[in-house]
Order: C-alpha cells, then structure tokens, then sequence
C-alpha cells in the first residue's frame, strides 16, 4: 500500500476506549466500510448510541445520531480561514473555532453572536460572507451535536 493512498477507518467503545473494529483502506474511505463496521459490532452485541466521524457524504444520512469530529470541523475552518489570516475579523474566527472542544454549546453560540455582530461590516463584503458563511454551516453542524 502507497502510504499517501492508506488509511484506516476506526471504530472505538467510547466507555472502554477499546477498538473494537477497525479496516484498511486504500486511496479514500466509502460508506461500505462504515456500514460494513457497524454491523460488525451490532452482530457482537454493541448498542450503537452515536457515531462520531469526519464528514464523508452520506454518513450523516447513514447514521443517526451523528456527529462530525471537532477535531475535522477546526481543520475545515483553518483551510478556508488559512492558519495565518490577515483581517482581524478571520483571525478572530480562527481562534473561535479553535475553542470548540473547550467550550460548551451554550458558551459556543454566545461567543459566535459576539463574533456575528463585532464584524456585521466585514461579513457584507461578498469575500467575507462566503468564508463566514461556510465556517457557520461547519459551526451549526457542531452546535447541532454539542
């Protein structure tokens, strides 16, 4: 396997922190290997209460109730923000999202408002509101699991 094109898609009891299955893939990970995983583990006696994943198409469809890894959502953030963006409005989205395992749900979408309404003028350059408004949509489908 070319260590660029490998991967592994991990299932983990969340209470006893074991893998309890796991599989090897080559170039990208498809849906089949989730489903493929959870039924490995629902045919071993696991009670599936919630499946936390990075946002490959369709899991969130597949699976319910899900949720995208925090860790995935701050690294979509940082790509669309850069890790060293100019204006001060991205740089204080920046750090807002990478506040997002520390802070509750609550805590979270008080401090996203403050951040809405302190930077209303940036968020009306189209630039702007096209970042703002991705990272929001990455934003509300972590408030949406928290």
């Amino acid at each position: 396997m070319d260590a660029l094109n490998f991967g592994v898609v991990v299932f983990k009891d969340a209470i006893s922190k074991k893998f309890i299955w796991w599989h090897f893939i080559e170039r990208k990970e498809i849906l089949a290997v989730y489903k493929l995983g959870f039924e490995c583990c629902l045919n071993n006696g696991y009670i599936i209460k919630a499946v936390v994943a990075d946002g490959l198409k369709g899991l969130a469809k597949t699976f319910t109730p899900f949720q995208i890894c925090q860790v995935h959502i701050q690294r979509t953030i940082q790509t669309k923000l850069t890790k060293k963006p100019k204006s001060i409005s991205e740089q204080e989205l920046l750090e807002l999202s990478r506040k997002l395992t520390a802070l509750n749900k609550e805590s979270f979408i008080k401090e996203l408002e403050l951040w809405h309404k302190k930077h209303r003028e940036f968020l009306n350059e189209k630039k702007a509101l096209m970042i703002a408004v991705d990272c929001d949509i990455q934003c509300q489908d972590l408030l949406i699991i928290l």
